[in-house]
Order: structure tokens, then sequence, then C-alpha cells
């Protein structure tokens, strides 16, 4: 992919996008199940990955994902962010501005 010169992002055209390729980066980390489910209001699911485009063109992540039980999630919640903050730059560099994740645990039902 190309890198996205300044005078050619806009908000439209890239939100598909950069929620596209933070979902498969996170999903492809060691440990990770899915995303967490906000709410279910009238048959409607709100996942738990809010990517938020400024005026100024700044790319903001906010995700809420589940982790597979006897998974550190420390080390699982770096590697999302590194591995999200690596593939975004490359795409739209100079244009992400914080990747914040947070992560449960899944229990076992015993």
């Amino acid at each position: 992919m190309k890198k996205i010169a300044n005078k050619n992002i806009t908000t439209d055209v890239i939100l598909e996008d950069v929620i596209s390729l933070v979902r498969e980066a996170i999903l492809s980390c060691y440990g990770v199940v899915g995303f967490l489910n906000l709410s279910k209001k009238k048959g409607k699911v709100e996942e738990g990955l809010d990517v938020n485009i400024t005026p100024e063109k700044k790319i903001n992540i906010l995700a809420r994902i589940i982790i597979s039980k006897d998974i550190k999630i420390t080390e699982t919640i770096r590697s999302c962010q590194d591995v999200v903050i690596y593939r975004l730059k490359r795409i739209f560099p100079n244009y992400v501005t914080s990747v914040s994740i947070f992560a449960e645990e899944i229990s076992s039902k015993n």
C-alpha cells in the first residue's frame, strides 16, 4: 500500500480502511479471542473498537479486547499496540496519535 499524502487524506475515505486494518491487526495477535461487546440494546451489538479521526486528520484508537485464559495480559496488550501502530504508520505516517487497548481475560467455567 502507498503512503497517503496530506492533501489526499479525508475522514470519510480512511475511516473504514483504518477500522478494517486495526481489527485485522489486533485479531492477528497471540491470545486475542475477539472484541468485547459493549451493549446489546434492541438487537444491536456495539463492538469494542472505536476509531476517531480528528479534523486535523489525527487517528485515535480505543479497543476493548478479550484475551484467552492463561495468557499474560500486559504482554498481549503491548503486542497489540505495537502491531497496530506499525501497520497504521506504514500507510498513514504522522497521523497516529494514540492507541489505547483495554483487555479482559476469559475465565473458565468450572
